[in-house]
């Protein structure tokens, strides 16, 4: 998935920026009820252009196809056997999670060199 001109880009930056404030950090902020597990809800809370959170959700899936959480991806990518997940787990993916996003977020920065 190619995402082209260098406003389109900074926005999906700037939306995956966002995210990560609607992200759980771990298993207690989950609980608490203001975060969410997944990345795609946490963009759907962002306060953003619709078609800036579309095209970022849709960027999210492309690159976990076909997979639809991360976790699943994850545990397909390192060879394990998906089954309950304890909170040390869940905290794992989430720590996963953000840095993937801090990725993404260098990745479609305005500034990002290749």
């Amino acid at each position: 998935m190619i995402i082209r001109g260098r406003a389109r880009r900074q926005a999906l930056a700037d939306v995956f920026e966002d995210t990560k404030r609607y992200l759980a950090k771990d298993q207690d902020s989950f609980n608490s009820g203001d975060q969410q597990e997944f990345i795609c809800l946490a963009i759907d809370m962002v306060d953003r252009n619709y078609y800036d959170r579309r095209r970022a959700k849709n960027l999210v899936q492309y690159r976990i196809r076909p997979y639809l959480t991360a976790d699943s991806w994850l545990y397909d990518r390192l060879g394990l056997r998906c089954t309950a997940m304890s909170a040390v787990d869940f905290d794992r993916i989430q720590q996963w999670r953000h840095q993937w996003l801090d990725q993404l977020i260098a990745e479609f920065s305005a500034d990002y060199k290749k």
